[in-house]
């Protein structure tokens, strides 16, 4: 049996969102990036400077995947994938880059997610530190309980990286998605893709069948076919019809009646 992790609520998600103002702004901007790419604590918290790229108007984000670059390697693909990402994400990513420029200069390599440790003094000559799987858990742990943000089975998020792309597949599946499409967000194959995020909530079902619906039989009945329908739909003797009706248990002749187009 896999070991599936199991996804954060989309209703955690939401909230989380509502009280970001209270987060560090690495972390917010950590969490923006997990949400839209799905992609893996390793590749988000080691992203350069270099790895946001205007391309065709748009900013990208080019996420290196080590766990798969051995056999990317091998078939001669890149050990990358090209995420789009929201312009508002890219602005302000942009803007952090920009803030700290004077902490990125020290050190080695142009991490985005750097930042000062809050407990250090002002003019403290220690080094920045750059983010971490631990401390993007323990922020969010924290406003979770502060705010008592609790997932549907009533107990605090469990937050990781992996919880977060494991909802990123599961909500891709549960709208519609292929297995390909996933693996090509998530950088892993269509089979392990299917294994790991392949499942539905009961609103995800509900809502799938609700736009089935509208694409099929819904579309049987219109108003152009049956100009006379009435908002609610008439039973035997109940209809509003204007016309004079000398049976009211015979609608056969009645301009009310629904009739299966042809």
């Amino acid at each position: 049996m896999p070991n599936v992790t199991r996804p954060i609520d989309a209703s955690v998600i939401e909230k989380i969102a509502e009280h970001r103002s209270e987060l560090p702004e690495y972390i917010w901007l950590a969490f923006q990036v997990f949400a839209e790419t799905g992609a893996r604590a390793g590749s988000v918290f080691a992203l350069t400077t270099e790895n946001l790229i205007a391309l065709d108007g748009h900013c990208v984000v080019r996420m290196y995947y080590k766990k798969a670059s051995g056999k990317k390697a091998e078939s001669g693909t890149p050990s990358y994938v090209i995420h789009s990402i929201s312009d508002g994400l890219a602005e302000s990513l942009q803007a952090y880059i920009r803030n700290t420029e004077i902490q990125r200069a020290l050190l080695k390599r142009n991490y985005i997610f750097v930042y000062q440790c809050e407990t250090f003094r002002t003019n403290s000559n220690r080094m920045p530190s750059v983010l971490t799987s631990s401390t993007f858990s323990h922020h969010l742990q924290k406003l979770c309980r502060e705010h008592c943000i609790y997932d549907r089975e009533g107990q605090l998020p469990a937050w990781s990286a992996r919880s977060i792309r494991a909802e990123v597949g599961r909500s891709l599946f549960s709208r519609g998605a292929s297995p390909e499409t996933v693996a090509a967000k998530l950088g892993n194959t269509p089979s392990v893709a299917k294994m790991h995020y392949d499942s539905m909530y009961p609103a995800d079902e509900a809502n799938l069948r609700r736009a089935l619906y509208e694409q099929t039989l819904e579309a049987t009945v219109t108003q152009a076919s049956c100009p006379a329908i009435s908002k609610i739909t008439p039973m035997y003797g109940s209809c509003d019809t204007d016309k004079e009706c000398h049976n009211k248990n015979d609608c056969r002749n009645c301009s009310q009646r629904i009739e299966k187009r042809t």
